[in-house]
């Protein structure tokens, strides 16, 4: 089954193509971003792996040109209606999950990112106690918000926790 692309936005001059299914996937979009650079139609073709997109750019872009192609090549089935709106919440939380997978691969697996939110507000508590400034954001606001951080943080590891790992 070939994979579902919708159109993200489309103007006179540029279209862009959203592929969910295939987002981080750089060696799909490379592949991608060959076939239709064969077809020599484009000003301009830029795909995004990270974002799962790929944008056409040209005078009078011919969608279904670009749809069946999409569809011989086995890349995509260009799906007319837009998939659900994904929730603003929902779209904060799955990037602060890429945000932490990164520090993690980054850190060797030392820091999280309620470790970095615990040890900065600890370093914000420390700040304002060494500079006396004890009514800006009060320290024991941030001692107070960082020990919840990193009790949620320990809970979350022990058996029987909400993290699974």
């Amino acid at each position: 089954m070939m994979p579902e692309a919708f159109i993200s936005h489309r103007t006179s001059n540029r279209l862009r193509l959203k592929i969910p299914s295939h987002r981080g996937d750089v060696s799909y979009f490379g592949k991608l971003r060959d076939e239709f650079s064969r077809m020599q139609a484009f000003e301009t073709l830029d795909v995004n792996p990270l974002t799962g997109s790929i944008l056409f750019a040209n005078e009078g872009i011919d969608v279904e040109a670009i749809r069946q192609r999409g569809e011989e090549a086995q890349f995509f089935q260009l799906r007319v209606a837009r998939p659900r709106a994904v929730p603003i919440a929902e779209k904060v939380v799955s990037s602060l999950g890429d945000i932490d997978e990164g520090l993690r691969r980054f850190t060797g697996g030392d820091v999280d990112l309620a470790n970095m939110a615990f040890l900065s507000l600890v370093g914000i508590g420390i700040y304002q106690i060494c500079r006396g400034n004890l009514g800006a954001m009060p320290w024991y606001t941030a001692f107070w918000y960082a020990l919840g951080l990193f009790t949620k943080a320990i809970s979350d590891k022990l058996p029987g926790g909400s993290k699974e790992d």
